[in-house]
């Protein structure tokens, strides 16, 4: 089964695709670490602190590296760009903004950063667009996401890849 879990930055997209690679024998794929391993960064924002990716090449590029992967989970923000048709479920994960706001700054992310982020948070971006594209959708309020959680969701994706 092909994952995608999306969200915004800060939300603990990394830390819930470690855990369940981990748990489940998945490959874990951070779109990150495939940006700047392929090069596909179009520019660096200095006001952001951020590459900035061509989305069509990047699509294009992980559904070339995931078609035939069966069993991966792939990770970022922009992991919802993969088609629906080759996915198998898109994880939205949401976190309450005091608690994102505090993340972000333990980042040492620049103000203007947090503000677009924040506010990608409070109007659903990442949750938006991923529907939009037609994606199953499972949005999960990660703010506070126990032990006891994570493994209730491991199973539900244990059990949808046997379908």
């Amino acid at each position: 089964m092909r994952v995608l879990i999306t969200g915004t930055p800060g939300t603990g997209k990394s830390t819930i695709a470690r855990f369940l690679s981990k748990s489940l024998g998945f490959e874990c794929l951070s779109i990150t670490d495939f940006v700047k391993e392929r090069k596909l960064g179009s520019g660096y924002s200095q006001k952001l602190k951020t590459w900035e990716v061509e989305e069509g090449r990047l699509k294009k590029e992980l559904e070339s590296y995931i078609r035939n992967k069966p069993n991966i989970i792939i990770e970022g923000h922009l992991s919802h760009i993969v088609s629906p048709r080759i996915s198998g479920l898109c994880i939205v994960l949401r976190t309450g903004n005091p608690e994102l706001f505090r993340r972000l700054k333990q980042r040492k992310y620049p103000k203007a950063k947090i503000e677009e982020n924040i506010q990608a948070e409070i109007f659903n971006v990442c949750h938006d667009e991923a529907k939009a594209k037609g994606h199953r959708v499972l949005a999960i309020d990660a703010t506070t996401f126990s032990n006891f959680e994570k493994s209730l969701l491991k199973d539900f994706i244990y059990k949808l890849s046997l379908q």
